[in-house]
């Protein structure tokens, strides 16, 4: 083994020899050795790298172009980087080069140094080689390993790197670390035989995982499409950051991701991935909705479809449902127009029967059907109803809320008659009831006429509306929409000319022009009832798909009445009908079975009365009109597209006539005394305190209403059915108004208050 010191000495030798015609091989072992000989070696050397042989900077180098320049070149040459070169193309060509080599006569001098190649040497058995080969000592050093990485794939972050096959030869004997990038075209396969330790990253995935193994542990590769995974490496190429710090730096760490995802529309395809990856991370560790369903999406595409499907994994009556249903509902409201998965799911959930209601939602017009599907295909108890509504559909929950006439005949008809539309049936009970009203009519002394209600309003600062049909069906619906603005409703019910046909009902109209009241015609909710306008003919679809519409324009035209109030341009806002409508009356399907003179009109609900019409007990003559008040019809005419009316029953006849006002904001009450005392002969009593004039007060504890008595500013109502101490909860109104919501006042025994005195 030769110093450093030797060999150079050797060195020298050689390059001032007459004798040698044939290269000098100095080997050495350690990369320290390596440069210090470089720096060492005596000046006028003319340095030449296999690499330059290179005919392409990713090509291998022209080792017969090599040997030829070698042997024409009449200057002293030092010869660098030629065992890694080789030991790149495999055994077979390095023991070829290497034997060409120590053969090869020059011109002058050349110089061969090499690295780590003592054992590819120890075959050569001429004696005359071993006096030109010297061997420097020392602990041979591990090469870096090699990893191909394509041009298009490659991080800055990835360090060390070299660019090229050429690169790569030049700096591999000078490379201290464990391993080193190769950006290359070439593939592994291209160097099967290589002697050097070679892996390729072919894809992003693998390369992220080697900038940080942690990603195998959180991160399917599956998760991501190649060119995903791709821009992901390529747009945070150069950070120092870990991957996952660097996606959440693109919404800002320590962000509510559920909150975020409001912003799902407005990104690109490449953030939402971006977000999506990051619920998966988070997945395991975070509860909610919104990470369950990204939990079972295996990929970005499956997302949208696992936000609609994964809630069907939770029964209905689960302790969490409710939350997830409402989480749910919120970020479905947010993957605005994905008509697909809506269809797709309204189809799917069907497979849930009965119980597939609690899964819709009232976020658009499909689900809203698929709603009003189940109401009529399934049975569901009266009493548990509203319940689903408020939470699947709020519309119809307020559709359904009882509205409390204080007539209890209407009450209890316009409760069964609002829940047989909606279910799209009729039961013999309530048509026994409608059959006894078609006869006794008791709405001719229950209610005032229209007339008699429109006389008495005051036309200073009002504008009116006319909603064309418009029954007392709504009233439940349009209270709660006064609640939600901050209007105040005053509800009139009265009754409309029979026949109820809008041609002698319009006597209103020159009402309230008369008294200088600006009205406005709203045609919408008849042109459904006539004329199936959007598509809801009752011939196409037997379903009151109809219904989710007419509450639309009903809420638009509460909004308008709103907005003129709000300006200040009105004090009042009046809503007058000239008639109901009858769905039930288009459900039941029967026509009478014997011929009139004059065909029936108007869906068959009346027609020209004449002496010899038999006599009809559910029938009435009214202005020349035979009218029917059940729910047959006459032969002749049009049957009805949607809903009917020029008949007598009392969604047909009665109408409301609301006066709306803005509430106002200094409207509050509360209890005198929020804890009352009962005993044996002490019945439940208490007293509210309003600082505003208030109008037919009413206090609602559990369902139960109490009618108060006025005293001045105060109210005080009877309760001789609450007998138990405890804690109560009341909803205050006036005329029908919900002005506060569950104030609580305490119960005790009168005799328990004497003893605690005492």
């Amino acid at each position: 083994m030769d110093t450093i010191e030797s060999c150079l000495s050797k060195i020298n030798s050689y390059l001032d020899s007459d004798s040698f015609s044939q290269p000098l091989f100095v080997n050495v072992n350690t990369l320290e050795d390596l440069q210090r000989l470089k720096e060492e070696l005596p000046a006028g050397l003319h340095q030449v790298s296999i690499a330059d042989f290179c005919q392409d900077s990713d090509e291998a180098p022209s080792t017969d172009k090599l040997l030829d320049t070698l042997a024409k070149d009449s200057r002293k040459v030092l010869l660098t980087d030629v065992i890694s070169a080789l030991e790149l193309q495999g055994d077979g060509e390095l023991q070829k080069v290497l034997s060409s080599l120590s053969t090869l006569f020059v011109q002058n001098k050349l110089i061969v140094l090499c690295y780590q190649g003592l054992r590819y040497f120890n075959d050569f058995k001429d004696p005359r080689f071993a006096r030109r080969f010297i061997q420097i000592g020392g602990r041979t050093q591990a090469k870096p390993n090699l990893i191909f990485i394509s041009p298009d794939l490659i991080n800055a972050s990835m360090q060390p790197q070299v660019r090229s096959i050429q690169s790569l030869i030049k700096r591999i004997e000078s490379v201290k670390d464990e391993q080193l990038y190769v950006v290359t075209r070439k593939r592994k396969s291209d160097f099967q035989g290589a002697l050097l330790f070679i892996s390729e990253l072919t894809n992003a995935y693998d390369i992220l995982v080697a900038m940080d193994n942690n990603i195998v542990a959180i991160l399917e590769k599956k998760l991501g499409t190649p060119s995903q995974w791709k821009e992901l490496l390529q747009r945070f190429s150069g950070r120092s950051k870990s991957w996952q710090e660097i996606i959440q730096s693109e919404f800002g760490a320590g962000s509510n991701l559920a909150y975020l995802f409001q912003n799902w529309t407005s990104w690109d395809e490449f953030k939402r991935w971006l977000y999506f990856i990051l619920l998966k991370i988070n997945a395991k560790k975070e509860n909610g909705y919104l990470y369950y369903a990204a939990s079972k999406a295996e990929c970005m595409e499956d997302f949208p479809r696992e936000l609609f499907r994964s809630i069907l994994d939770f029964a209905p009556r689960a302790e969490n449902f409710k939350s997830l249903y409402a989480e749910r509902k919120i970020l479905l409201n947010t993957l605005k127009n994905n008509d697909v998965e809506v269809v797709d799911f309204c189809l799917f959930v069907k497979c849930k029967e009965q119980d597939a209601i609690y899964y819709l939602t009232n976020n658009n017009q499909p689900e809203r059907e698929a709603i009003i599907a189940c109401l009529a295909q399934y049975n569901y108890p009266a009493n548990e109803l509203p319940g689903i509504m408020s939470l699947v559909y709020p519309e119809l929950a307020a559709y359904l809320k009882k509205y409390r006439f204080g007539i209890p005949v209407l009450d209890e008809y316009f409760d069964n008659y609002k829940l047989l539309k909606l279910t799209n049936r009729i039961t013999p009970e309530f048509e026994n009831i409608v059959n006894q009203q078609a006869v006794e009519r008791n709405y001719n002394h229950l209610v005032p006429s229209r007339s008699s209600i429109i006389d008495r309003l005051a036309g200073a600062s009002a504008c009116a509306f006319w909603i064309d049909a418009m029954g007392l069906e709504y009233l439940g619906y349009i209270m709660e929409q006064c609640q939600s603005l901050g209007l105040l409703a005053n509800v009139s019910v009265c009754r409309a000319n029979i026949p109820t046909i809008t041609s002698l009902n319009k006597d209103f109209i020159d009402d309230f022009q008369n008294k200088g009241i600006e009205i406005s015609t709203i045609k919408e909710l008849d042109e459904i009832k006539h004329h199936g306008k959007d598509q809801f003919d009752y011939e196409k679809t037997k379903l009151p798909l109809h219904l989710t519409r007419e509450l639309e324009i009903i809420a638009d035209v509460l909004r308008t009445a709103f907005q003129k109030l709000k300006s200040g341009s009105f004090e009042k806002a009046i809503i007058v009908s000239d008639h109901g409508a009858s769905r039930l009356a288009v459900i039941k399907e029967n026509t009478m079975d014997f011929e009139v003179d004059s065909k029936g009109t108007h869906g068959g609900r009346c027609c020209a009365y004449s002496e010899s019409l038999p006599q009809i007990q559910t029938a009435t003559v009214e202005d020349g009109f035979y009218v029917l008040a059940g729910y047959d019809r006459f032969k002749g005419g049009r049957k009805a597209s949607v809903e009917t009316h020029g008949g007598a029953t009392l969604e047909e006849v009665l109408v409301p006539v609301i006066e709306l006002t803005l509430r106002d904001s200094n409207l509050e009450v509360c209890f005198v005394k929020n804890t009352i005392t009962v005993s044996f002969r002490k019945k439940a009593s208490i007293s509210i305190f309003s600082k505003t004039k208030l109008q037919a007060v009413s206090l609602c504890i559990n369902d139960q209403f109490y009618i108060g008595k006025e005293d001045g500013s105060y109210w005080t109502f009877e309760m001789p059915d609450i007998k138990r101490p405890g804690e109560y909860h009341a909803d205050i109104y006036t005329n029908n108004n919900l002005i506060a919501s569950q104030l609580p006042f305490f119960v005790e025994k009168e005799s328990a208050k004497e003893n605690d005195l005492l």
